[in-house]
């Protein structure tokens, strides 16, 4: 009898040990999947970082060109403005002149 139950425990062992082995086989594959998949996501979070930056980065650009716009257009409307001064006062000089040449 204890004969019996010691070989039904060992055949249990050696189905126990036949089904985990079966399920590390199993595992395998499923575990390098996941480290593959992992390694994809790390991959993307990289790239994504990487984007992030790149599009910061571009904003800054984008802003300091827009200012050096602005900064251009100002400064020619002041110069459009002076050069429109300059001919009024021009012309007014040339007023009073031909002014003065009908009064004698």
């Amino acid at each position: 009898s204890q004969k019996e139950e010691l070989a039904s425990l060992e055949k249990t062992k050696k189905e126990e040990k036949k089904k985990l082995l079966d399920l590390q086989e199993i595992l395998k594959p499923l575990l390098f999947k996941k480290n593959k998949l992992s390694k994809s996501y790390q991959e993307l979070d990289r790239i994504f970082a990487q984007k992030q930056s790149l599009i910061e980065f571009q904003t800054k650009e984008l802003k300091t060109v827009k200012q050096i716009e602005i900064s251009d257009a100002l400064n020619k409307s002041v110069i459009r403005a002076k050069q429109e001064e300059t001919a009024q006062a021009q012309l007014l000089k040339e007023l009073k002149e031909k002014q003065k040449e009908l009064e004698h």
